[in-house]
């Protein structure tokens, strides 16, 4: 059996071969500089995998996983060349006792799941399939890889890679961290406090605006898929963007779709959901007003009301003149009991704007709390002056008499005294 990969695809003849249960050898040769893949089966099963490189990827793999140093394996790759290259470099690495013949077998066999992977993505060039009892130099190595996980996995990249291709369609992008780079230095928050898994900190770390997408695969010597599908979520997330892309106005397209996205949930009253959405967002935009005051009101929602004190002094120290911000600062301060504090929030709000209603509103409530009851009645008077709304109205007439009625009350208990 042989053909053309454009009319048979790799993963279309790995499931032919596992479902006819056939022994043999599977050639693939790529038109592309990947070179050359070779698959053992036996009974439809893979027992091994191999490309014309992973003899020379295996050494670096090793010193990557730190079971080799460098000069280890230079030595290793100079004794091959001198024995006219008549010794596997992975023999070679045995017979000099810097690695266990059981640990290079399970590495083997650890890089024989990785060539498949990579040989799924191959859509050039040809195959042939000869069938018979595979024969292995190393018998160690043949032994039963579970193909029908290979398969899976292989079918779930599959499905992936379009979409991570439309992102990323070439290995040479070069990505950015999303922001000037004195916006990032000088952020409240530090990029530490991003929650990413260990891999995602490591290519991370590589965006530099100069390396391209191949840079990094071979940087890290990872799997072309795994730091692509990694790229691919930092790229969503707004954490980088594409080196030649203007980054002001990529992330304000990003964070807009994003808030759209959050204040939906808030809507919704699916406040969990509001909530990460706009707490990534304040750590990809820790400089926009709008994000932390939403946060803010996420939190206060939810009666988190120190969380949500936290986000609106973020909001005040971007635009310390706007009021709204001092009087949700002050409503925070009031729920948490903080009274004076809350008070002077008010106050702030009064000297930016004295027909502020809601301030006078505030305000007279915070000062009865204070037992400062003239100055409350005074501050619900203003209000009553400033105000169109029939229900607060009678509410605030109704605090009004009860505040009049109690200073009588203390004013006799005075005199008594």
């Amino acid at each position: 059996m042989e053909g053309s990969l454009k009319d048979l695809s790799i993963f279309d003849i790995f499931q032919l071969l596992c479902l006819s249960r056939k022994s043999g050898i599977l050639t693939v040769q790529t038109t592309k500089r990947e070179g050359k893949g070779i698959i053992y089966f036996k009974d439809g099963s893979i027992i091994h995998a191999t490309t014309t490189s992973l003899e020379e990827e295996v050494g670096d793999s090793l010193v990557e996983e730190k079971r080799l140093t460098e000069a280890q394996l230079r030595r290793a790759q100079q004794i091959r060349k001198t024995s006219g290259d008549s010794d596997r470099l992975s023999d070679i690495l045995v017979k000099m006792g810097l690695i266990s013949r059981a640990e290079l077998i399970r590495h083997l066999r650890s890089q024989a799941e990785k060539t498949v992977y990579k040989l799924l993505n191959w859509s050039e060039g040809y195959f042939k399939f000869e069938g018979g009892e595979p024969i292995l130099e190393d018998k160690e190595v043949g032994t039963l890889i579970n193909t029908q996980n290979l398969i899976l996995e292989g079918a779930r990249r599959i499905r992936e890679w379009p979409k991570i291709r439309q992102k990323i369609p070439s290995k040479e992008i070069v990505f950015a961290l999303a922001g000037r780079q004195e916006e990032i230095e000088d952020r409240d928050n530090s990029i530490s406090d991003i929650n990413l898994q260990p891999e995602e900190w490591l290519v991370l770390s590589l965006i530099d605006g100069k390396r391209s997408v191949e840079d990094i695969i071979k940087t890290m010597k990872w799997e072309e898929f795994k730091v692509e599908k990694i790229l691919y979520g930092l790229l969503a997330s707004g954490l980088i963007i594409k080196a030649e892309e203007e980054p002001e106005g990529y992330r304000e397209l990003e964070i807009d779709d994003y808030i759209e996205k959050g204040s939906s949930y808030l809507e919704e009253g699916l406040y969990k959901e509001a909530q990460e959405e706009f707490s990534r967002l304040s750590q990809i935009a820790p400089d926009n007003k709008k994000v932390h005051i939403i946060l803010g009101k996420i939190y206060d929602k939810q009666g988190i009301y120190e969380q949500a004190l936290i986000e609106y002094r973020k909001a005040s120290a971007l635009d310390p003149q706007n009021k709204e911000i001092h009087l949700a600062i002050g409503d925070m301060l009031y729920e948490l009991a903080s009274y004076v504090e809350a008070m002077k929030e008010y106050k702030i709000c009064l000297e930016l704007d004295p027909l502020y209603a809601e301030a006078h509103y505030n305000l007279g409530y915070v000062l009865s709390r204070l037992g400062r009851c003239e100055e409350a009645v005074q501050e619900w008077r203003d209000f009553l002056s400033l105000t169109k709304d029939n229900d607060l109205e009678e509410l605030i007439r109704s605090n009004i008499q009860i505040a009049e009625e109690w200073m009588e009350v203390l004013s006799k208990r005075i005199r008594r005294i």
